[in-house]
């Protein structure tokens, strides 16, 4: 488990910052929402664990995710007014001082992902805008290196925490944003306000469909084998991903 997180995490850090180089900041902030870590954490849950581990940790991160959204809310707005690591602080402040008490709250599937949309959909809206548009980004390559590294130790910290924690606690850490973590604090460092806002715009956009997983897991593995619920969660949240993507092409070209 752990060496796959290993190659995991720094290869999806390398990945986004390698797309912001291409597309702009709101891309790579769209892809650092998609489950590449979280995903492979949970299939060894599953095997290591047990489904019924799984199914509470699945509960656990759905519940806890509007923390995640008060974490990208107090972000961007930091990030107006403020340094990259008061932005960091202030909004790590955020999550946990919100995922502490939801983490304790009994709930079932469909509970969680009301609860999950309803704070995802909250940050989508109270998430400023930015006044430029957004396009290719000049990342140089030890800014990259420092990416990659922040990434893992924070990956490594989290792991640690995971494996001595229940299934809720773990449930809660993996609604901790690893990759949106280290992305925005170097974007306001080196890139600026607009950047930032651009690539948090983009993480929340991202991030809509992101529940969908783990509903499928809690919903799922009940009822099927979990080879079958686990590719069934992850091809819901790829074609909603899709589906989301295609949809704010015609919008923006109607």
């Amino acid at each position: 488990m752990l060496l796959l997180k290993l190659l995991l995490t720094p290869l999806l850090t390398l990945g986004v910052t390698l797309a912001a180089r291409i597309w702009g900041h709101r891309v790579s902030g769209w892809l650092t929402a998609l489950p590449i870590v979280a995903g492979p954490i949970m299939a060894v849950l599953i095997v290591e664990q047990g489904s019924a581990f799984a199914i509470d940790a699945a509960i656990g991160t759905l519940i806890t995710l509007p923390a995640l959204a008060g974490y990208i809310i107090a972000f961007a707005y930091l990030a107006q007014r403020s340094n990259w690591l008061i932005c960091l602080l202030g909004a790590w402040a955020v999550f946990f001082a919100l995922a502490a008490p939801l983490s304790q709250i009994a709930a079932n599937a469909h509970q969680a992902l009301a609860a999950a949309w309803l704070g995802l959909g909250i940050a989508y809206v109270a998430t400023p805008n930015p006044r430029t548009r957004t396009g290719p980004v000049h990342v140089p390559r030890i800014e990259i290196v420092l990416r990659v590294a922040a990434a893992v130790a924070l990956m490594l910290i989290i792991t640690y925490g995971a494996q001595t924690l229940g299934a809720s606690l773990s449930g809660l850490l993996l609604s901790f944003p690893i990759g949106g973590s280290v992305l925005p604090a170097f974007t306001r460092a080196l890139h600026g306000v607009d950047a930032t806002e651009h690539l948090l715009r983009g993480f929340i956009a991202g991030l809509i469909p992101f529940p969908l997983f783990f509903y499928g897991l809690a919903a799922g593995l009940p009822l099927a084998h979990p080879a079958i619920v686990f590719s069934a969660a992850l091809g819901a949240l790829l074609a909603s991903h899709f589906l989301v993507i295609v949809a704010a092409r015609r919008r923006r070209s109607g």
